[in-house]
């Protein structure tokens, strides 16, 4: 049985799966930004705000546009490819909020054409085998 989580809004309710969902993609999503921050030699315990600098354009992207794309309704894990396919344009819209936010002068850091790929690739790639696999396994 799914137990529901009241939410500050008014009376609003999301039932644990979503949370559980809208944790794991926002982990993944700034996990994934890390790890390129982490690659290009960053150091997130001598530079937190740094990482977090950069990270935050891409979870402010996914934030905006999953309840626009309805990511988290039950039909879209009804099937692996509805999951694919509803996944894949929130990332797609998700990462080009982000990179608008990035390239903008209220981050450093700017980006290049080849961030632009490795971010839109990289994130299809973690983001589709985690919501197919979830979608394969527990799917309504």
């Amino acid at each position: 049985m799914v137990e529901d989580v009241r939410t500050l809004e008014t009376g609003g309710v999301v039932d644990r799966r979503t949370l559980f969902l809208g944790l794991v993609d926002v982990a993944l999503v700034a996990g994934l930004v890390l790890v390129g921050f982490l690659n290009h030699g960053g150091n997130p315990v001598d530079a937190p705000l740094d990482a977090l600098e950069t990270m935050t354009p891409f979870v402010i992207g996914w934030l905006v546009v999953v309840p626009l794309a309805d990511i988290y309704a039950p039909r879209a894990l009804s099937s692996s490819t509805t999951a694919a396919r509803v996944t894949a344009l929130a990332w797609l819209a998700a990462v080009n909020v982000g990179l608008l936010l990035r390239s903008s002068p209220a981050f450093e850091g700017g980006v290049t054409w080849p961030f632009n790929l490795v971010m839109t690739g990289t994130g299809l790639v973690v983001l589709l085998t985690w919501r197919i696999g979830y979608a394969a396994t527990v799917g309504d």
